[in-house]
């Protein structure tokens, strides 16, 4: 907290430029979330550049801050439209986000469920929707025909496991 007063407090009395170079020194220190704070508040200060822009791009990028980076990065070739750097730059941050997407491990079960729906055709979710609904049908007769019997738990589960089945078979 008193870094951000200080930093405050000097930014307040030196220009934009000592700021930038301030910042241009944090980075070559490879304190990079200094060095975006300090192009952070050279923008505040009312300083529209592309270079800035751009500067801090690559500060939030080597700082971790990828999504922040890339609006930077946008910012900048709105400002410098034909800069091959800031394209390269921000063409290769959108892949990183693009990788990290795609790479996003899913759970063991989810991906479980999902590489056997994948496995399964259409017509054989089909075939298990009608067999769900006989075996379902029959144990239903058998549980409404025959109440007293000993085997009634029994077809009350085994058509509870029916809906489920039909249920999920005709949803896939």
């Amino acid at each position: 907290m008193s870094f951000l007063v200080l930093l405050a407090l000097q930014v307040a009395i030196e220009s934009p430029r000592e700021a930038f170079e301030r910042a241009e020194s944090f980075y070559q220190e490879q304190q990079f979330a200094q060095a975006a704070e300090v192009y952070e508040s050279v923008r505040a200060a009312g300083i529209e550049d592309g270079v800035l822009y751009y500067n801090l791009g690559n500060a939030y990028f080597k700082a971790g801050s990828i999504g922040r980076a890339i609006l930077s990065y946008e910012r900048a070739r709105l400002l410098l439209p034909g800069d091959d750097d800031v394209r390269t730059n921000l063409s290769f941050a959108n892949e990183l986000v693009a990788e990290a997407d795609v790479e996003a491990p899913l759970p063991t079960a989810v991906r479980w469920a999902v590489d056997l729906y994948r496995s399964i055709a259409a017509s054989a979710f089909a075939a298990i929707l009608s067999v769900a609904f006989v075996v379902g049908g029959a144990l239903g007769t058998f549980v409404l025909a025959d109440r007293g019997s000993r085997f009634q738990p029994q077809a009350v589960s085994g058509l509870f496991v029916c809906a489920l089945v039909a249920l999920l078979s005709g949803a896939c």
